[in-house]
């Protein structure tokens, strides 16, 4: 993995952390459920990083996420460190996986007695012919290993990308600036925007396309929904507001959107933060 996309990787994700590891929430849980939910931030924050990491590995080597979700990992939970930690499936003896499900089994068996249940709720293991193994720790609050997925998946998706070899990591950042800069007023002229940057228009579509993978407007669509991703999991707007926040042309076009790009509905994404009742 490139030096530099490493140490922005880890940069974003911190931040990301710690911006919503203290989020405040209304639900059924009790004060007390919620500060002991938290004080695993540190265990799930490497969770995310590690699941980022990983999945940006295959992605550069020109593996796939499926790739990674069913047969290049194992996860291990550290039952001394209470940590978690990514390991290449293929290097492991037959011992050592089963080792690695009794402490998983002992620690399942361990937080089923008590009242409140850190991020673990099942594990799922996958056998491959190659008798490999996925091993995948469930987080408490988000149901199902799809929703999971889906939410680590944008992450990664939101803040890596595949840097191409005929672009510096200096050209990656102008382009991006330049999108950011338009996305704050997306309402001006394209063409006239992309020559006031001392850009050529051809040469700025072909060279966006080259270095992220896809089109000036298909990334513009991927902001938004991704932007629309975060609301939607961290407030309680209704999704016809999160639409027009987002700047959706309307609601059935955001609905479009998401399925498509997702391939989710937006009743599978889990709501961190709940209306009072």
């Amino acid at each position: 993995m490139e030096q530099v996309l490493f140490e922005e990787l880890i940069e974003i994700v911190n931040l990301f952390w710690r911006r919503y590891a203290e989020l405040p929430f209304t639900s059924r849980y009790s004060g007390y459920s919620r500060a002991a939910y938290f004080k695993q931030s540190n265990a799930m924050l490497s969770t995310l990083l590690q699941f980022c990491i990983a999945s940006n590995f295959v992605r550069l080597h020109k593996h796939s996420i499926q790739s990674l979700l069913k047969h290049r990992f194992s996860v291990e939970y550290h039952l001394f460190f209470k940590t978690w930690k990514w390991i290449e499936a293929d290097k492991l003896s037959e011992k050592y996986k089963q080792n690695i499900l009794d402490h998983l089994s002992y620690y399942i068996r361990k937080v089923s007695k008590k009242k409140i249940n850190p991020q673990i709720i099942g594990i799922n293991i996958i056998s491959s012919p190659e008798a490999t193994h996925y091993i995948c720790g469930i987080m408490r609050r988000f149901q199902t290993k799809e929703k999971l997925i889906f939410f680590l998946y944008a992450i990664e998706n939101k803040y890596t990308s595949d840097i191409q070899p005929n672009f510096h990591f200096t050209d990656k950042k102008k382009l991006k600036q330049a999108y950011k800069q338009y996305f704050e007023n997306p309402t001006q002229n394209l063409s006239e925007y992309i020559r006031q940057q001392g850009f050529r228009y051809k040469g700025f579509q072909k060279s966006f396309q080259e270095c992220f993978g896809v089109t000036f407007y298909q990334y513009f669509l991927q902001h938004r929904l991704l932007r629309s991703l975060e609301l939607l999991m961290f407030t309680d707007k209704s999704h016809k507001v999160i639409a027009h926040e987002c700047g959706f042309s309307d609601y059935s076009h955001y609905i479009k959107t998401f399925k498509r790009l997702s391939g989710l509905n937006l009743k599978d994404i889990p709501r961190f933060v709940l209306s009072p009742l």
